[in-house]
């Protein structure tokens, strides 16, 4: 539980002692005044007729609604608090081979229709974050940058192919370093580079 105005916390911490003390020092000056009609047997039949309990009922539950009010200025609060949290998100830049090599059909269809469904399959789970492409066989160059916008990304997916690159080979280092020129080193996300070769 927290108080959004503990002020009021520390002032009841001074306010009911002296409140309990001033009440205290009343009650000796009635007790003074009473003594003072003189003969003790008429002040005790006059005595008998006051509700002593009730008098003392009425101190108690003043001070309880000077605590209560007293709380209720330190407004007490409950429950859980709702806070925005900046996330940091990933950035995923692929790094895809698109050498002849990538035609071989020892996976079914072949490797890089088979390259591309796995990519198409990670656009999937990133769930907002950021993805760009790199192709890259003798050379390389950025197919798209980082975005989330999916539907695009995969339209320059599907155009991934041997023939947008005539230097063939497959130039990993070249690819890697093509790939670092695409992320946004400001920004504080973490950075990813995926390589199929």
């Amino acid at each position: 539980m927290e108080f959004a105005k503990p002020f009021y916390l520390y002032a009841a911490l001074i306010l009911i002692p002296l409140t309990f003390l001033f009440l205290r020092w009343a009650e000796r000056r009635r007790q003074a005044a009473v003594a003072r009609l003189g003969n003790p047997n008429l002040v005790r039949r006059i005595s008998q007729s006051v509700n002593w309990r009730g008098r003392r009922w009425q101190t108690g539950l003043w001070l309880v609604a000077l605590v209560a009010m007293l709380l209720a200025l330190a407004r007490p609060q409950w429950g859980t608090q709702t806070q925005e949290v900046e996330q940091q998100g990933i950035e995923v830049m692929v790094a895809l081979d698109v050498s002849n090599s990538m035609l071989a059909q020892d996976i079914k269809p072949d490797r890089l229709t088979r390259a591309k469904l796995e990519i198409s399959e990670l656009m999937d789970r990133l769930g907002g974050d950021e993805i760009g492409l790199v192709l890259f066989s003798g050379a390389s160059f950025i197919q798209f940058p980082l975005t989330n916008d999916y539907a695009t990304a995969r339209t320059f997916l599907d155009n991934a192919r041997p023939s947008v690159i005539s230097k063939q080979g497959t130039n990993i280092g070249d690819a890697i370093r093509t790939a670092l020129t695409g992320f946004d080193f400001e920004r504080s996300s973490q950075k990813v580079i995926v390589l199929i070769t």
